[in-house]
């Protein structure tokens, strides 16, 4: 993800003349300098332990620890539980969302949200935070023997939702908030790129099926699933819809336990904090589940709403481990039931249909 070469010529002289005969040396390839110790796991895990490090002490010093207990001598356990439940039905929106991507399949809804979440689960956890759609990926297509576009075509279809509907909300935030116009260059930025994503999608199509990439099999697939989910009109207006209730259900969720803490502050301005707080966790490397970094993010956009240092902490805490416990918790749960082999296919027999196979195996969801 932070990889990347840079390539130095390291041209020698040859010897103006040859005295024994033999050849010219050959010319020298390039002498690397590559920057790819930054793809290095240790290297990664290094920085985010730096910069996490370095957020998370920005977001302590000079803090009163006083009344960071006191916050939680008095913490609102109900509005707590209410928070989490919101949080998970939010998470339970996106899976149904996902679940509408795929036209033309029956698939369930509760094995969805498992995959999805297990997915999250994990990339929470991991030094690394880039295996969320690989992990998703992989037990669709290799337990769950869903096609390989339809599996890319949906991932991909969600990402590009989802960065819509955040950048949008951010923008609106702009609009509604003026006083956070230090943010606005990142903000334009996001939106900027959420709509050339977009656009992106027909371009994707077109370069796709033509010459050489044509003949990819998996290219070959998620042409063919978009071009189906091109002409399933409701699918797109819904799944549209669905993923716009589904951020307004976790600013909604991070409002109740903002509430139930007595920060003072609107669902709107609850809604821009966690929009902009999982941005920014997630464009800067630091450890896993975004620690410090996370807390900083918080204390840092709730400062501009005049909440004081100790109360902003105490709420970034628990509104961290209230958004990014759930998955963990069911990744943990899918993998203790799947055992050693996750991506090895429980039903066996090739006759059976994949979407069959993923629709039976969550029956208990299926809408």
């Amino acid at each position: 993800m932070f990889g990347y070469y840079i390539l130095a010529r390291n041209r020698p002289q040859e010897p103006a003349s040859n005295l024994r005969g033999q050849h010219p040396l050959p010319r020298i390839s390039t002498s690397r300098l590559p920057i790819q110790w930054l793809r290095n796991t240790r290297v990664q895990l290094v920085l985010g332990f730096a910069i996490s490090g370095g957020l998370g002490w920005l977001a302590v010093r000079g803090i009163d620890w006083g009344l960071v207990l006191d916050q939680f001598q008095h913490f609102p356990v109900i509005w707590a539980l209410v928070s989490l439940l919101t949080v998970v039905v939010a998470n339970i929106l996106r899976a149904y969302r996902w679940k509408v991507l795929f036209v033309g399949e029956r698939i369930s809804t509760l094995r969805l949200f498992m995959v999805q979440n297990t997915g999250i689960g994990l990339n929470n956890v991991v030094p690394v935070r880039v295996i969320s759609e690989g992990v998703q990926f992989a037990l669709l297509t290799l337990r769950y023997k869903v096609n390989n576009g339809v599996a890319l075509g949906t991932m991909g279809i969600e990402r590009i939702l989802d960065m819509v509907i955040t950048a949008s909300l951010l923008m609106a935030g702009l609009i509604l908030i003026p006083d956070v116009g230090q943010a606005r260059p990142y903000v334009i930025g996001a939106f900027v790129f959420a709509i050339l994503s977009v656009l992106a999608v027909p371009l994707f199509v077109k370069l796709a099926g033509m010459g050489f990439f044509s003949r990819i099999s998996l290219l070959a697939a998620t042409i063919e699933y978009l071009s189906q989910l091109k002409q399933a009109k409701s699918a797109l207006v819904q799944s549209f819809l669905l993923t716009l209730a589904h951020w307004l259900l976790l600013g909604l969720a991070v409002w109740v336990l903002a509430f139930g803490m007595d920060l003072g502050i609107s669902p709107v301005v609850a809604t821009l904090t966690i929009l902009g707080t999982l941005y920014f966790t997630t464009s800067v490397p630091s450890l896993p589940a975004g620690l410090g970094t996370f807390e900083f993010a918080v204390v840092y956009v709730l400062k501009l709403f005049d909440v004081d240092q100790a109360s902003a902490f105490s709420f970034a805490v628990v509104i961290h481990a209230v958004v990014f416990l759930p998955p963990i918790v069911v990744a943990l749960a899918l993998f203790s039931s799947l055992g050693l082999h996750p991506f090895k296919r429980t039903v066996k027999g090739a006759e059976t249909p994949p979407a069959q196979v993923l629709a039976t195996e969550g029956s208990t969801g299926e809408e």
